[in-house]
């Protein structure tokens, strides 16, 4: 609310005006949002798991500013993260959007995404398991 007020928002504000008005904010409200996640998920003794997936936008320069701020906040306050920022990387990232006004990635670019998200996921067990499960001689969980 602190920030709708800040940025001018109220009950009688459009949806494009919104967008409009709390666009410079956006790094703010994800990191607000995340914290926000993050307290829930201790509070309940739930482990949180962020995915960072690469944007389909073509603008290489904005691509590696969000990366980067989001990225150096992730880090900086312990989540753990899979990074698959650069799932897109060396293709043409015009054919995998829903359309050309729609950065929204289309099924192709969807299961790209799955196959390097699995990769992700097998690489960092114990992001998913407790450190008995993942030594366990077994191959068991207890």
């Amino acid at each position: 609310l602190e920030l709708a007020n800040k940025a001018g928002v109220d009950q009688d504000t459009t949806v494009e005006q919104i967008v409009k008005l709390l666009t410079p904010y956006r790094n703010e409200l994800t990191f607000w949002t995340l914290q926000r996640m993050a307290s829930f998920c201790q509070q309940r003794n739930i482990r949180l798991i962020v995915v960072y997936m690469g944007v389909l936008i073509q603008n290489t320069k904005v691509r590696e500013q969000s990366r980067t701020t989001m990225m150096d906040y992730l880090q900086g306050h312990g989540f753990n993260v899979l990074d698959l920022s650069y799932v897109f990387a060396d293709r043409d990232r015009s054919a995998l959007v829903v359309a050309p006004w729609d950065y929204h990635p289309n099924a192709e670019a969807q299961a790209i995404v799955a196959d390097r998200l699995y990769q992700e996921i097998v690489s960092h067990q114990e992001y998913f398991l407790d450190a008995d499960s993942i030594n366990n001689s077994s191959g068991t969980t207890p």
